[in-house]
């Protein structure tokens, strides 16, 4: 069984697999604030590059097509902003 720091980790460092969407970061309660803004800037990262390769020519499978999509980078700024 993984610690909890572990998991943490986890979280912060993958958040797109973690969790459902960027709002449910901010409902961590296992989470610090300063881990929950780290976890939805690494999703922001994320979301970025995958806009910039799809800008590109390089879609990946239908990414941000749908308001369910993990890496809706629309929906990490609203959750960064709740923050």
């Amino acid at each position: 069984m993984a610690s909890d720091s572990a998991l943490k980790d986890q979280k912060v460092e993958n958040p797109a697999n973690n969790f459902e969407n960027p709002s449910a970061v901010v409902k961590d309660k296992d989470l610090s604030l300063k881990e929950k803004k780290k976890a939805l800037n690494t999703w922001e990262q994320d979301a970025r590059q995958l806009l910039t390769a799809s800008n590109e020519g390089m879609p990946g499978c239908d990414e941000g097509l749908t308001k369910e999509d993990p890496h809706q980078f629309g929906q990490v700024v609203r959750a960064k902003d709740t923050l």
